[in-house]
């Protein structure tokens, strides 16, 4: 997966992610990428 954005980077974390959906489609399942390259659109962000 190529990211180039991680929302808690440089944050102490306790827990991790084993699952995320995305408009109802499975992205990550038990901490694996089970989806589609080329899915989903690219967010624009800026660091405040």
């Amino acid at each position: 997966m190529g990211v180039d954005y991680n929302p808690v980077e440089g944050m102490k974390v306790r827990r991790e992610v084993i699952t995320v959906l995305s408009r109802g489609t499975c992205i990550i399942q038990n901490k694996t990428f089970v989806g589609q390259e080329g899915y989903g659109r690219s967010q624009k962000y800026s660091r405040s």
